[in-house]
């Protein structure tokens, strides 16, 4: 007898698209540099197409997903990331490199959206919609303003303290090194 599927990994399943032979759903690969590497998605027909276009291989490639993923992790092991994203960008193949903060602050889409916010106290917040079992919440809306006082590293103690069990010790450690605020 099987078991039937319940709960929120069932739910995330249901909602996870399908389709062809690299699915829709996004899969990291490694490029050139050490830390480099790039999600994408070939969710139909055209995408694939373009897949096969960037790595300059034959449109027959498209059904073989075990030989696509094969010159695709080929394809981009010799490439830097940016220069990856750009080439199947170019063909229509959803991908994105993936970033530390410094470039995600920086980033034009990010920026248009107003995800970073500036803060009353002068710091900076990010405001992410965030997914829950039955959906997303939240949005790219205008965040409240916060109390002043309660900026960056004002929840320090019950995170690393009651949470995280490290002793005031520690947590002084922390701040001289200037790890945490």
């Amino acid at each position: 007898m099987r078991a039937a599927a319940c709960g929120p990994r069932a739910r995330r399943a249901a909602r996870r698209p399908r389709g062809g032979p690299l699915g829709a759903a996004v899969r990291p690969v490694r490029g050139a540099g050490e830390d480099e590497w790039l999600a994408l998605s070939a969710p139909d027909a055209a995408a694939r197409a373009g897949l096969c276009v960037a790595l300059a291989r034959p449109d027959s490639l498209a059904a073989d997903a075990p030989a696509l993923r094969e010159a695709l992790a080929a394809w981009c092991h010799g490439r830097e990331a940016r220069a990856a994203e750009a080439a199947l960008h170019a063909e229509s193949v959803p991908a994105a490199r993936s970033r530390g903060i410094f470039d995600l602050v920086r980033d034009r889409h990010l920026d248009a959206r107003g995800v970073y916010r500036q803060m009353c106290n002068g710091g900076w917040s990010i405001a992410l919609p965030r997914m829950e079992a039955d959906g997303w919440r939240g949005a790219l809306a205008p965040v409240p303003v916060p109390v002043p006082g309660l900026g960056l590293g004002a929840d320090n103690g019950y995170v690393f303290g009651d949470l995280l069990g490290l002793d005031p010790a520690g947590r002084a450690a922390l701040e001289e090194s200037g790890a945490i605020r």
